[in-house]
């Protein structure tokens, strides 16, 4: 492994810092997708926080991907490399002990974001 990250674009993850952002209206982010964005370090917490993602309900019309990221020199590091690996308009930022047990998560945060 190198000095930079690994980046395992479509694979699970779970979720850390439980920060929420939604991009701009930048024309290249995709609107209808959701990235869950996950430091990795313990494959074992892992497993089971993509295991509940596995089984989020996905709104119709929406997509998401799962981008874990092992051996970030720093959380922030590796959030950022996440970050600019993705065109989704939603990132959630994770650690890998954050468990998501609303099956309606998405749509519960599409909500709040469209409240705004």
């Amino acid at each position: 492994m190198g000095i930079f990250p690994e980046i395992y674009p479509g694979k699970g993850s779970p979720v850390a810092c439980g920060s929420i952002t939604r991009a701009g209206r930048n024309k290249s982010m995709n609107e209808k997708k959701v990235a869950f964005i996950i430091c990795v370090n313990d494959m074992r917490a892992y497993t089971e926080c993509k295991y509940y993602l596995d089984h989020l309900r996905v709104p119709e019309g929406y997509e998401t991907d799962v981008i874990s990221i092992a051996e970030a020199p720093s959380m922030t590091a590796g959030y950022n490399a996440g970050m600019l690996s993705t065109d989704a308009g939603y990132k959630v930022y994770m650690h890998q002990d954050v468990l998501i047990v609303n099956p309606d998560f998405i749509r519960d945060m599409l909500r709040v974001f469209a409240a705004d």
